[in-house]
């Protein structure tokens, strides 16, 4: 018996002894700085951040000072692990805001925003390196290299900025316009009331292509993300109807409609959905959208104030407010949909995919009884609402959620960087704590947590190599996922053993396709019966050999 278990225990201690110790959530670093801002996470893995500030502003690197009493744009970068590496600022002649930025692949960053005449006075120019940009009450948009040198910038016209996203050399922005937008290819103007606009351009600010959609009612684009080829896919709500390309798209009330354009703006395919999706101001509403890299499917978030139904049938906000979370194939066919919170008034900011295709969402809730899948937990007090992180796997089923608070948290983005890291970005006031220590100065903050690795197969290995991914959530209760890959088609086994080596169940025994599984236990015995906290080793026995790893059970 113990010759037949000693190869098992051998391979079992080898894994403990060097397996990382991190788990899911876990926090890896978080910073805090004293003034506000808008973040992404370029694919790159860098932090870029911007917005306007006053006075003095310190980002890790040189002391910047405001030469501008409606204040000054900063623009900078930090590294994966949250090292400054530069800073920039730009000081106009009048105001200027930051409405939306993102950074694409090869970690060029782009800026969208407003200019103004300012409180105290100015002409609404600003330089960001290509000469004077004059437009009071004008939007622009800009774009710098990886080291921060201008590309390009120029006005579009009138409006209001909601987003911004860069990828596969292209970059999309939405908001609406209850004027005319301009991004080179000619003005589009609203039919009445606010429409939703859309431009692409490329990494040289070129014109690709750009419209208005809506009718005499309001519009707005509220959300816009590229996929891996370059389309855009923007979410908008409306109060009447609008027409993407594919049809006139009409609510009873007030709908949420998402729609995808190609890359040079050809209608692909739109939809509608009926719901509040806001506060009751109008067509404003927070949410987000992102597209895998992977596959091209999109998910979105938000606020959800009532019932409706996704795709996958009625779903209903069991307070103010719900956080909707739904997730579409590249065909913006429904795979699933979801809503999470309290019986007070939570909203989905932000959302991301992970390079396996998990799905991070991020945002604030107010519920005293609030969970995402997960545990409860309840605002730490005060006036303002928490933060609260949640991971889901590609089904939707919950991996980890966590939430964070002090008195006084107004904005939250949620992004993944290419190790598979969970990303929070935002404003708080001073103290938050996310695990490394109340930060002393956090008007805005960057956090890092913990994530699922990317399967990596080096070269030459087959191409979807065998692997048994680490267990989400681990440690677990009630229950945990088990993922694994499946190089070629042949007989499968997955069992679970105790730290005795003991099996406890077997989850599978048979043939299975060559591709990637996902088996849930839920912490019971092959008859049936709950087994006691401890730990427990996952096995799977393919042709290729027998992989193990850890699981801990709490209770």
């Amino acid at each position: 018996m113990f010759r037949r278990l000693f190869p098992f225990l051998v391979s079992i201690l080898t894994l403990c002894a060097t397996a990382s110790v991190a788990a899911v959530g876990d926090h890896a670093w978080s910073n805090g700085y004293g003034t506000n801002g808008k973040t992404d996470v370029d694919g790159q893995g860098a932090f870029v951040s911007a917005g306007v500030f006053f006075s003095s502003a310190s980002f890790g690197g040189p002391t910047l000072t405001a030469l501008n009493p409606d204040g000054d744009i900063y623009l900078t970068r930090h590294s994966t692990s949250g090292v400054h590496l530069w800073s920039k600022q730009f000081t106009p002649d009048g105001g200027a805001t930051v409405d939306a930025i993102a950074g694409d692949e090869s970690g060029n960053i782009f800026l969208a925003g407003r200019l103004w005449t300012g409180e105290f006075g100015g002409s609404g120019t600003i330089d960001f390196g290509g000469g004077p940009l004059t437009g009071p009450n004008q939007l622009y948009l800009a774009g710098f290299d990886l080291a921060g040198n201008h590309l390009f910038s120029y006005l579009v016209g009138d409006g209001s900025w909601r987003d911004l996203a860069a990828r596969a050399g292209v970059v999309s922005g939405t908001g609406y316009t209850y004027g005319s937008i301009d991004f080179g290819g000619g003005a589009h103007s609203s039919a009445g009331g606010a429409d939703v606009f859309v431009g692409s351009v490329d990494t040289a600010g070129s014109h690709l292509w750009s419209g208005t959609f809506g009718d005499a009612s309001d519009q707005g684009g509220m959300a816009v993300t590229v996929d891996s080829s370059g389309n855009t896919v923007v979410a908008a709500t409306t109060l009447g109807d609008v027409d993407f390309g594919g049809g006139t798209l009409t609510p009873t009330t007030m709908g949420l409609c998402l729609a995808k354009l190609s890359s040079v703006g050809a209608h692909q395919w739109s939809q509608i959905f009926e719901g509040s999706f806001n506060g009751g101001f109008g067509f404003s509403a927070t949410m987000d959208i992102d597209a895998s890299t992977n596959n091209g499917r999109i998910a979105v978030t938000g606020e959800l104030r009532d019932s409706a139904s996704f795709g996958g049938g009625l779903l209903t906000s069991s307070g103010l407010a719900d956080v909707f979370v739904a997730q579409y194939e590249s065909t913006g066919s429904h795979r699933w949909s979801a809503i999470h919170g309290g019986t007070g008034a939570d909203t989905g900011h932000g959302i991301a995919f992970d390079p396996s295709d998990n799905v991070f969402v991020g945002g604030v809730f107010r519920s005293s009884d609030c969970s995402f899948g997960g545990g409860v937990f309840s605002p730490s007090g005060g006036f303002s609402p928490d933060f609260f992180g949640a991971l889901y796997d590609a089904d939707g089923l919950h991996q980890w959620s966590n939430a964070y608070g002090w008195n006084g948290q107004w904005a939250i983005s949620a992004h993944t960087d290419p190790q598979g890291n969970l990303c929070l970005a935002g404003g708080a006031s001073a103290g938050i704590d996310f695990g490394g220590g109340g930060l002393a100065s956090a008007s805005l903050y960057h956090a890092e947590f913990e994530g699922i690795p990317p399967v990596v197969v080096a070269a030459g290995d087959l191409p979807r190599a065998t692997v048994l991914m680490p267990a989400s959530p681990n440690p677990f209760n009630p229950q945990t996922t088990l993922r694994f890959r499946v190089a070629v088609d042949g007989p499968v086994e997955l069992m679970i053993h105790d730290a005795a080596g003991r099996r406890v169940s077997t989850l599978v025994s048979e043939p299975m396709a060559a591709g990637e599984h996902a088996v849930t236990w839920t912490g019971r015995d092959g008859q049936g019966r709950s087994v006691a906290s401890g730990v427990y080793y996952s096995r799977l026995v393919t042709r290729d050999g027998t992989q193990v790893r850890s699981l801990v059970l709490v209770k």
